[in-house]
This record gives C-alpha cells, structure tokens and sequence, in this order.
C-alpha cells in the first residue's frame, strides 16, 4: 500500500540522521508509544492520505498529513529531537523506497505536556511536527 511505503520512507530518512538514531534508538513507532517506554521516543501517525483529482480523473499522486510527537523527559530535550526531525524531513524531495516523493514541509508545530502517572513526578514532554507531504505512486486510484 502506497501510505505504508511513504511512512517507511520517511521513518528511514529520520533514522539515517546518526543524533536523531542516538537518541531514539528503535523507539520510532506507528500509533503510540507504551506507558512507561524510555524516552526519548517519537510516535508518528497518518492523519491523511488521499488521492489527488485532476479534471480527467485520478491521478498517481496523493496528499499526506503525518504527525509525528517526539517525546523526552525535558522541554529542551523535547525540542532537540523536534529539531532532528524537522532537519531530516522539511523540503524533502527526490525517490525513497520505491516511491517519489514530490514536497515534504513543516506545516504546525506546537509542545505540550502529560501529567506524571499516578506514583511519579516524572512529566512526559513533547512536540508534534505536522507533516504535508506530496507524492506520487505507481498506480491510479479511484
């Protein structure tokens, strides 16, 4: 599937930043990051992925919007990692992984915070870079 191919890209593309690799490790997960993981962690997540429409029809490319929340135990921390992902990803272009990706930008990015878990004063900071990302794929979709 098309969107499986996109995330695997850019999840290799974070991965092949060494600081970004350094601090994350393997902990760079689709959908959420466990209770109690270590962090630093980054989850990523689709928000959309559709097809384009031209006035003949469907066309190959689509239109994505992934999230991705870098978490660590500090606000600098937090950021630092926001910042490697951000360097990997904004302006990409070119083919990765069999797919090509047209324009990849920064297009939110915004920080927060959860609570400590119930027995912990340890907060669980966090930012989340939202991803606009134009690609083509190898088929039509209707």
């Amino acid at each position: 599937m098309a969107r499986a191919n996109l995330t695997n890209a850019l999840r290799k593309r974070m991965l092949s930043v060494q600081e970004l690799k350094a601090m994350v490790d393997d902990r760079l997960r689709p959908d959420a990051i466990e209770q109690g993981e270590p962090v630093p962690a980054i989850r990523y997540r689709v928000l959309r992925d559709a097809p384009e429409r031209t006035l003949s029809g469907p066309s190959t490319l689509r239109m994505n919007r992934t999230q991705f929340d870098c978490y660590a135990d500090s606000r600098a921390e937090a950021d630092e990692l926001a910042g490697y992902v951000e360097d990997a990803l904004n302006g990409l272009t070119g083919e990765f992984e069999g797919i090509y990706i047209d324009d990849c930008f920064l297009d939110n990015s915004y920080a927060d915070s959860h609570a400590p878990r119930k027995g912990s004063d340890q907060y669980r900071y966090f930012r989340t870079l939202d991803f606009e990302v134009s690609y083509q794929t190898n088929t039509v979709e209707d």
